[in-house]
């Protein structure tokens, strides 16, 4: 007995649903750019249900279209994730900054922490670099005054080369 002969049905939305599905995973791995993966991964999907849809009627091989199919599944969940990151992440907010000004008395308090710990580092060390800042201006402007004397000094010396004749 014979086996049927396999088709082509359904590979151009295979090969279509797996560059979509590519780009959707690429797309989604990139932070917060991510999201934007859910169109081209909802599209390949699509495109892969459609194109798996005609390979199984008109007895065509499936494993382009199921790869382009479980890729971009795989590429926008990991959008949905970033979606679901930043809407939570949104959400969190503005309930912290409601009406009472919680965000204002956490930011005020991490602040206040952060001067008593390390304030006066931090000012010693913004004093040491301003110094050091001024060293290097200073050493920097005596070079170049002396760079434009000497080079004044050597346009006055006359080129014996063109005297001579």
């Amino acid at each position: 007995m014979e086996e049927p002969v396999k088709t082509t049905a359904g590979q151009g939305f295979g090969i279509a649903s797996l560059i979509l599905g590519i780009l959707a995973l690429l797309i989604a791995f990139i932070p917060c750019i991510g999201i934007f993966a859910l169109l081209p991964g909802v599209i390949a999907i699509v495109l892969a249900i459609v194109g798996l849809s005609q390979a199984r009627s008109a007895n065509g091989s499936t494993g382009l279209i199921l790869s382009g199919l479980i890729i971009s599944i795989i590429g926008t969940l990991i959008a949905a994730v970033w979606l679901l990151f930043f809407s939570a992440g949104g959400l969190f907010l503005k309930n912290l900054d409601n009406e009472d000004g919680k965000l204002d008395v956490i930011i005020e308090e991490f602040v206040n922490k952060f001067e008593k710990e390390y304030g006066d580092e931090v000012e010693s060390d913004m004093e040491k670099t301003d110094s050091d800042l001024e060293k290097t201006l200073e050493e920097l402007e005596k070079k170049d005054s002396l760079d434009a004397v000497q080079q004044s000094s050597d346009s006055e010396i006359p080129d014996s080369s063109s005297t001579r004749k």
